[in-house]
Formats: structure tokens, C-alpha cells, sequence
């Protein structure tokens, strides 16, 4: 390979899915980005990359380059981080639904000043999405089924149906994404019907259930925050694991070591919710 500055790009597009995503964390634009996959195009003699619904994926030719690369990438973070031990480290990127960050992270961080020295951090939402995508730590529900990264448990949410005072047979939910999973399942069980009302997160759920007065089903986190919404009594909440991510490329560096450690006291730190009524 004639130009291994190539690679950042190929890298940052695996990451992203999209050629606009790639351009802004190069801190570049999209022309520079297309030109480099264009180049890789013709030194690989096929595209490193093929079109899908969710964005663009490796193809089998440039697979196990990216790999490569995306492992370098992480050691050279690393050094950089282990070397750096008295100055600045990171920016760290950290992925997780966004009531993870409102409800778990940001209470934690008023009393992680020590444990956080010197880490730049940096919050990006990512729901139930696969893999690092351009983040170094992810916060997700079960662990992932293939790559080389490394996963530890960190803490559980239990999830159940919250209701007003009176009780319908509509219901709102998560979008049909979610109709497979246990938490639409709550809904679709109890009122044997599809929601009448679909949002994408949790975060927008709770906010509809509130101002629309239909049940649906709530992580007891938001939940506590909406004191008008009760849980209902004849169904029982299901727990979901949680677990954090990272690259196994980056195991021993000193701002993720510290991270994970600073997100371990972070679910720890947790309050279990009052449901009394």
C-alpha cells in the first residue's frame, strides 16, 4: 500500500457506515473521503465497501484489512495514553442510550474528579446498535457475538409497564424493531394489540406516555422521574443486562482502564426506584 494514511479513511468509514460520518471525525469532508475509498477501490482491485440498508459495510476484500488497521489504530492509542500518564488522555468516546448517560454517568461524574483526571471525554447516543461503530466504549445490552472486543457485564435495568391511574386498551411502545424483544413484548401481551403510538428511544417514550395518558413500557430509571405514572401491578418487569465494550487492542490503556472503572462505580452508585403507590 503506497499511502497508509489511506487507512485512517478506510477505518473511519467501517466505523461510521457513512461517507459524511467518516469526513467528520477526520475532521475532513466528504469529497477527501469518497477520493481515498476510491483509491483503496483500485489498489484492492474491488470496493473495500458495499452498500446496505443500514449504511456502508465492509466487503470480504477489505474485511480483514480494516480489522488490521482498526487494531493499530488502538495500540497506538493506547501508547499514546500509557506515555501520557501525566497530561491529558483521550478524547474517549463513549456510546450508550441516552438515559444511560442522563441517569447513570453524568450523577457519577460529580464524584469521579480522581478517578477521570486528565480524560477528555466525549458522549455519543447509541442505542442497540452492533458493535464500536465510532466510539472506544459502548454501553449496551448483551454482549456482542463476534469481533475482537472485549466485554464485561456492568449492571442490570429492569423494564415494566408504567400506566396512568386509569388504564385503556391502547398502549404506546418502541418502534417494530423492538416488537421481537421483551419490551414491546410487555405491551403486546398484555393488550394483544400493536402500539397505537411508536417512538425510537426510551427517552421520547416516557415523554409520551405523560403527555398522551397511555401505558407502555419504561426502564424504572425514567420512570421514577414521572411520579403520575405507576407500574402495572399484574405484570411482572423483566431485567436487562447491561454491558460495556471496547476493542482488544485497547486493554491496558490508562484512560480506558479508567473509564471502565469510573462506569463500574457508576451503576453501582445506583438507588433501587421506590414503586410504592
Amino acid at each position: 500500500m503506497d499511502n497508509w494514511d489511506d487507512l485512517r479513511f478506510l477505518v473511519a468509514v467501517s466505523k461510521t457506515g457513512t461517507m459524511t460520518g467518516a469526513a467528520r471525525l477526520l475532521g475532513t469532508n466528504v469529497a477527501t473521503v469518497s477520493r481515498r475509498v476510491e483509491r483503496l477501490t483500485q489498489q484492492l482491485g474491488q470496493p473495500p465497501f458495499v452498500k446496505t440498508a443500514e449504511g456502508w459495510k465492509p466487503s470480504a476484500a477489505a474485511a480483514g484489512l480494516i480489522e488490521v488497521a482498526s487494531a493499530f489504530e488502538g495500540r497506538i492509542s493506547r501508547e499514546i495514553n500509557q506515555n501520557g500518564a501525566q497530561g491529558a488522555r483521550g478524547p474517549i468516546r463513549i456510546g450508550c442510550p441516552p438515559f444511560i448517560s442522563s441517569h447513570v454517568l453524568f450523577p457519577a461524574l460529580a464524584h469521579s474528579a480522581d478517578r477521570l483526571a486528565s480524560v477528555q471525554l466525549e458522549f455519543t447516543d447509541r442505542v442497540f446498535q452492533e458493535g464500536l461503530g465510532d466510539n472506544d466504549v459502548v454501553i449496551r445490552p448483551k454482549p456482542p457475538t463476534g469481533g475482537r472486543l472485549r466485554t464485561r457485564r456492568v449492571g442490570e435495568m429492569a423494564v415494566r409497564l408504567y400506566r396512568h391511574e386509569r388504564e385503556g386498551e391502547e398502549w404506546a411502545g418502541l418502534d417494530r424493531s423492538y416488537d421481537e424483544t421483551s419490551v414491546n413484548g410487555l405491551g403486546l401481551t398484555r393488550y394483544g394489540r400493536p402500539p397505537l403510538m411508536r417512538v425510537p428511544t426510551f427517552r421520547a417514550l416516557a415523554d409520551l406516555l405523560v403527555q398522551s395518558g397511555l401505558p407502555g413500557p419504561l426502564p424504572d430509571l425514567l420512570a421514577q422521574d414521572h411520579p403520575m405514572l405507576e407500574p402495572v401491578p399484574e405484570v411482572p418487569p423483566f431485567q436487562i443486562e447491561l454491558w460495556v465494550i471496547y476493542h482488544e487492542s485497547r486493554r491496558g490503556d490508562p484512560a480506558i482502564e479508567a473509564v471502565l472503572d469510573w462506569i463500574d462505580a457508576a451503576f453501582a452508585q445506583l438507588a433501587p426506584p421506590h414503586h410504592a403507590k
